[in-house]
């Protein structure tokens, strides 16, 4: 896809108006790790979409201005089918990265992905050892295969991030895998939020670090250092209670799960259609996708005038996971941004 048609899409929509960019492909819910805090609770994915539908969506992507289609699972690389899917991205224009675990990654899909060209392979990390990156999928010798495939896919020049959920088990471990990354010519991505089953397990949140473990991490991301006065001069000006509590999704970014259901996100998982009963921009266009799309600052009480805002960075698929009601707070971020609001409070001259 060509930069003059890339601008053209962006500028033929209203100026301030949401349109979607990105879809998120969910291609399976499989996976061959088990990790303890997964949000998935080892769905087993029945009923998945065949290449040929996920073919009919992402041309309907196409018909909708969508520029970016992120292939992620459960394993993606579980189906044998996936880099045929990515392929017929490609012959359409589609820009597309992968997110996977690294395990199904050898030589031969390696050189076939250098052939695709993605903009991006993101593969997760747990620890910077086999016996703490292993314990947590609960899978020998997933550690090695992951660097191996991160190894292979640099060699060949694809862009290659590591992403590591931060849990309690391997928190002290962040900086010993930013350093491994580094050291690979990767990028690196820490995370800390641990999300609940989406079938309600509690085992995932149990994996969260508590207030001091997460105090640590955070002083060690710095996250506890004041800003310059011309950086927060900067920042204050393009600042305001939108860019922390109203998310991209619904917006600018949608996801099409296994089944063909579609949802707002990954991480909000609140069902707006399927796609094998409707088209993707019926979805879109139709309730309850719109309607979210609509939502405001002021819709949302328990948040719009929190002294703890600048420090928030507000989910709204984690409270609907914890509450059923994606206006409300999350108990979990104003933990979160509690935490880092005393640090930086405690560090201020």
């Amino acid at each position: 896809m060509s930069e003059s048609i890339i601008l053209s899409r962006l500028l033929s929509h209203k100026q301030d108006e949401p349109f979607p960019t990105q879809l998120n492909v969910e291609l399976t819910h499989r996976c061959n790790l088990r990790c303890s805090h997964c949000y998935l609770e080892y769905n087993a994915g029945r009923d998945e979409l065949t290449a040929d539908e996920w073919v009919e969506v992402m041309q309907q992507c196409l018909e909708m201005g969508i520029m970016f289609i992120a292939f992620t699972g459960g394993e993606a690389f579980l189906r044998p089918d996936t880099l045929s899917i990515a392929g017929r991205a490609k012959e359409l224009g589609l820009f597309f990265h992968f997110q996977s675990n690294g395990t199904c990654i050898d030589r031969d899909v390696a050189d076939e992905l250098k052939r695709l060209n993605p903009t991006m392979v993101e593969l997760t990390i747990m620890g910077d050892t086999p016996k703490l990156h292993d314990g947590i999928t609960g899978s020998p010798g997933s550690f090695e295969k992951a660097l191996a495939a991160a190894s292979m896919l640099l060699e060949r020049s694809i862009r290659v991030k590591l992403k590591t959920t931060v849990i309690s088990g391997n928190w002290k471990s962040v900086q010993a895998m930013r350093r491994l990354a580094e050291g690979m010519g990767a990028a690196f991505q820490p995370d800390p939020l641990v999300m609940p089953g989406v079938f309600g397990g509690e085992e995932p949140v149990s994996c969260r670090m508590n207030d001091e473990e997460f105090q640590q991490f955070a002083l060690s991301e710095g996250w506890d250092q004041p800003l310059g006065e011309e950086a927060a001069a900067a920042i204050a000006e393009l600042d305001s209670p939108e860019k922390h509590l109203i998310c991209a999704a619904a917006r600018y970014r949608f996801t099409v799960t296994p089944s063909g259901e579609v949802i707002p996100c990954v991480l909000w998982r609140v069902p707006c259609g399927n796609i094998r009963e409707q088209s993707l921009r019926e979805i879109w266009e139709g309730e309850p996708m719109a309607g979210l799309r609509k939502t405001t600052v002021k819709d949302m009480p328990d948040c719009r005038g929190c002294k703890l805002l600048s420090d928030c960075v507000r989910c709204p698929g984690l409270a609907y996971m914890e509450s059923g009601d994606s206006l409300l707070k999350s108990e979990e971020n104003c933990r979160m941004s509690r935490i880092i609001s005393q640090l930086k409070a405690e560090n201020r001259p």
